[in-house]
């Protein structure tokens, strides 16, 4: 993006551990500047990775999204096959978005052209009844909305509860060094009984990542700058055997709203 310089602000945190609330209002920002459109290539790559794996490894049990964001159009994949889901992030202002879609409120952001291109992946017919009935699942499977903080340790009643834990441009957020993006992977692993799957996506190889405020400024915020070798060498160390970890990176030739990689995985606790 080529913005004037004084119309750009970028955060400068002295840790390597970001932390959202001290940084401006996120919520309708981020909603505005990334899901105002179509879906975006990112997503649209991220969309197709999961229902890939799902086809020889369907997700099971329940599941929960960390750093869910504002967003919930990550668990219209996983709405068919999973028994629950936990809604999961830091911000009340994010998680007061997924409870206006949750409970259909007036307000909430409008997820069906998500829903309708995880049916188009499936190989299903994404008619206005079709998308209906998978919005509808997805609210009915979202049993709770909750904090977390992946700042601090996993509170131990919350060690191995899920089948599946989801982190969709999450991890290296938080954590922006690559220690503290190590760390706070850890704490979100620990989530995972052995034998559950981490589906994550997360911005590959930079260093920041923009948001427009309402003002019109253009808000770079930081992430930890992560490639496909940190993530594999950090799942071995972790406990994830190396046959069971699935890495993927799609380069956007043409970024929307700045992405210019995501980095897509699916792996197995051991």
């Amino acid at each position: 993006m080529n913005e004037p310089r004084d119309r750009i602000v970028s955060l400068q945190p002295t840790s390597g551990t970001f932390d959202f609330k001290k940084a401006p209002p996120f919520a309708l920002p981020y909603l505005s500047t990334y899901y105002m459109q179509p879906p975006t290539a990112d997503e649209t790559v991220v969309s197709e990775f999961l229902i890939e794996q799902f086809r020889s490894r369907p997700p099971r049990g329940r599941f929960i999204e960390l750093g869910c964001g504002p967003t919930i159009h990550h668990v219209f994949p996983f709405a068919p096959h999973v028994s629950e889901i936990h809604m999961a992030d830091y911000l009340d202002e994010n998680l007061d978005q997924v409870r206006l879609w949750r409970d259909a409120a007036p307000g909430a952001h409008d997820w069906r052209p998500y829903a309708g291109m995880t049916l188009r992946h499936e190989g299903k017919q994404p008619s206005p009844e079709a998308i209906d009935a998978r919005e509808a699942l997805a609210r009915a499977k979202i049993t709770q909305v909750m904090r977390c903080d992946l700042k601090h340790d996993t509170a131990p009643e919350l060690r191995g509860q899920y089948d599946g834990v989801g982190c969709f441009y999450c991890v290296e957020e938080i954590g922006i060094s690559i220690e503290e993006w190590h760390r706070v992977l850890e704490r979100a692993v620990a989530f995972l009984r052995p034998g559950g799957t981490l589906y994550m996506a997360a911005l590959a190889n930079m260093k920041t990542y923009p948001v427009r405020d309402s003002a019109g400024t253009l808000v770079e915020y930081p992430c930890a700058c992560i490639t496909e070798a940190d993530v594999y060498t950090s799942l071995c160390a972790l406990g994830f055997p190396a046959h069971s970890i699935s890495l993927r990176t799609s380069n956007i030739e043409h970024p929307d709203c700045g992405v210019t990689a995501t980095l897509m995985v699916a792996a197995v606790k051991g």
